[in-house]
């Protein structure tokens, strides 16, 4: 969920040795991932050229003299882009200028002229050609306007506007990137539990029909803070789904951090670098093409734009979370499994369906990738503890020469020639990025 800013800104398996045995997993899931991924036709370029890291609400609502600082402070932490949520036009003006400075991105939301809120009619735009076209004169002049917010998490009954507005954008402004983030399961309307959430969904895609699926899961504020043990969260099914169905569509897929602990106080409460950490390295695994965070101010900037306590964490999680997502923008996502025993992995794989990975030891989260270009294999191996580093080893179905890709600058590191075992040594909530050759 996202608060209005005018209201209140407001798998059981067996264990053979403390490893999880790919042949006896028996984990009820969807489908062999194969079957749904012959997303071969999704075109990445067409949508983005890198990984994007972004920020709802980037900017307070009115223009001041410290949209400097907040944004030049949103660049050092290795931001590319960030959203103007709640913004008014005048700001939305002062941010894009700012930012042609910078060398930063903005996603601009206008409901003045276009999208929309919720189901709120004072937030929702009676967009027209016209509107669309002052909406593109006026930010269009600036280079780094970088697309439209169209619509923050609609219900069904707004979903034909919502495609009627992306139309009329997508028609006058077919370069841009174009914003429209879901409700979550866990919004009181569309769940599991009345059988309205995958129809939302669905419907969404089917009316819509938008380039990039968007949605948010706020796991600490939602789940663990309310005492839900990870394993038990709807997080998995949320992003197996979200997965699953963005495969079928053939488009790419972003997700939603919390980097606020405190949604509803505005306040980092008591959120870390291995939660924010954790929940990166997560949605790479399920194959994300880009991540924004819930939000950078009261998460990592207060309100003046300064920054706090988990800035510098942050800031060197972005620069590693960017130099894995761009590894992994040109490839397509084959499987994404626990050795957790989840509750709700109804739309994840098993350990028994790789064709890599033979035995993995409880606490990871492991996601296998197929390059676009050559057909070569990644394995992102994650640790799901945001508490206690994971060291162990990882046994291969057959061996490989192995390759550790470099964090830093993306380079591939030569860690073991003819492997059957890859030894692995991760800090919380962290990951490591595997080449297989």
């Amino acid at each position: 969920m996202k608060y209005s800013f005018s209201l209140a800104f407001i798998f059981t398996f067996s264990l053979t040795n403390g490893q999880a045995e790919g042949k006896n997993s028996t984990i009820s899931h969807f489908a062999d991932s194969a079957s749904i991924l012959n997303s071969d036709i999704m075109d990445i370029k067409s949508v983005q050229d890198s990984f994007v890291i972004s920020t709802f609400h980037g900017v307070p609502s009115t223009p001041s003299p410290s949209y400097q600082r907040f944004l030049e402070n949103t660049k050092l932490a290795n931001f590319t882009h960030f959203e103007t949520t709640f913004t008014s036009s005048a700001g939305n003006l002062e941010a894009l200028r700012i930012a042609e400075g910078l060398g930063l991105k903005v996603i601009v939301q206008d409901y003045a002229r276009f999208g929309g809120f919720q189901n709120y009619p004072a937030q929702i735009a009676n967009t027209t050609k016209a509107s669309v076209a002052e909406a593109k004169a006026m930010y269009g002049k600036y280079r780094s306007f970088a697309g439209y917010y169209i619509w923050d998490e609609p219900f069904l009954e707004q979903l034909p506007q919502v495609g009627k507005d992306l139309g009329l954008l997508r028609q006058a402004d077919p370069d841009k990137l174009f914003v429209v983030t879901t409700l979550q399961s866990y919004s009181p309307t569309y769940t599991w539990e009345n059988g309205l959430y995958a129809i939302y969904m669905d419907s969404l895609l089917s009316t819509v029909q938008p380039p990039i699926l968007i949605t948010d899961y706020y796991v600490f504020e939602e789940d663990i803070d309310k005492g839900v043990k990870l394993e038990d969260s709807k997080l998995w099914k949320d992003w197996g789904f979200i997965r699953k169905r963005a495969a079928e569509e053939g488009i790419p897929f972003w997700l939603y951090i919390q980097l606020m602990g405190d949604i509803r106080g505005n306040s980092p409460g008591n959120m870390t670098v291995p939660k924010v950490a954790f929940q990166n390295y997560s949605a790479l695994a399920f194959g994300a093409k880009g991540i924004s965070y819930y939000n950078t101010i009261h998460g990592i900037i207060d309100h003046e734009g300064i920054p706090n306590h988990l800035f510098e964490g942050v800031k060197e999680l972005n620069r590693e979370t960017a130099v894995i997502g761009n590894k992994l923008l040109h490839t397509l996502s084959e499987r994404i499994y626990s050795t957790m025993r989840l509750l709700h992995g109804d739309y994840m794989d098993t350990l028994s369906d790789s064709d890599i990975v033979q035995k993995a030891p409880e606490g990871l989260l492991i996601g296998e990738f197929r390059k676009m270009a050559d057909g070569g294999k990644y394995v992102l191996v994650v640790n799901t503890d945001y508490e206690q580093p994971h060291s162990g080893a990882i046994q291969l179905n057959q061996a490989k020469d192995v390759f550790l890709i470099d964090k830093e600058n993306g380079k591939e590191r030569a860690i073991a020639p003819g492997a059957r075992v890859v030894y692995y040594d991760l800090l919380p909530g962290r990951g490591a990025l595997y080449l297989l050759k």
